[in-house]
């Protein structure tokens, strides 16, 4: 049995031994683009990689920094070559925090200028736990929370929320924030 993923631009993707030059950001958004929220139990289609942009999106609307912002853009990326199991399972699977944490590191180096640290960092997760309590209102009818206000607020943030992107365009607005985020950090010095 292999332990590798194919991507779409062709790369081979070893999990056990993840190497940055085997991770394209491509794949990356191609991958969450096509990739739904939740396990799927949502009212539409909603992409992790949609889900990646809003989180990006309150990050930089909170904090104006390009290089916690690009940590928020990727903190789900491991998704691209792990899928996105829901966190009760996760929580059930020995090992899964190290093996998250492997292809995060990969991931890291490949795109540069981040750390798994930062992709952890707390205003990543802060926002993370927002954009949750914002999905769950709007997607799934607030089973979970009902806060219309935070929908609101992320309105006014980051535009409309959720556009319900398909995943083709999904993966086209991760790149186009990626490219965005790293061409901030370089304007800033690196």
């Amino acid at each position: 049995m292999s332990n590798t993923v194919h991507t779409i631009t062709g790369r081979r993707v070893d999990i056990n031994d993840p190497s940055p030059s085997q991770i394209r950001v491509q794949d990356i958004a191609r991958a969450l683009g096509m990739t739904a929220r939740w396990g799927g139990h949502l009212l539409g289609f909603y992409s992790v990689a949609e889900h990646a942009v809003l989180v990006a999106g309150i990050v930089w609307h909170q904090e104006h920094d390009p290089r916690l912002a690009l940590a928020a853009l990727h903190h789900d990326a491991h998704e691209a070559y792990l899928g996105d199991l829901i966190t009760p399972i996760k929580q059930m699977v020995a090992g899964w925090e190290t093996l998250e944490l492997r292809v995060d590191e990969a991931i890291c180096t490949a795109v540069g200028y981040i750390t798994p640290a930062d992709m952890r960092d707390e205003r990543v997760k802060a926002a993370d736990r927002l954009a949750l309590e914002a999905e769950d209102t709007a997607l799934r009818g607030g089973q979970v929370f009902q806060n219309d206000g935070i929908v609101r607020d992320i309105n006014s943030w980051v535009g409309v929320f959720p556009r319900h992107l398909d995943p083709r365009r999904a993966a086209d607005v991760y790149m186009a924030r990626h490219i965005e985020f790293v061409h901030k950090i370089e304007a800033r010095g690196g």
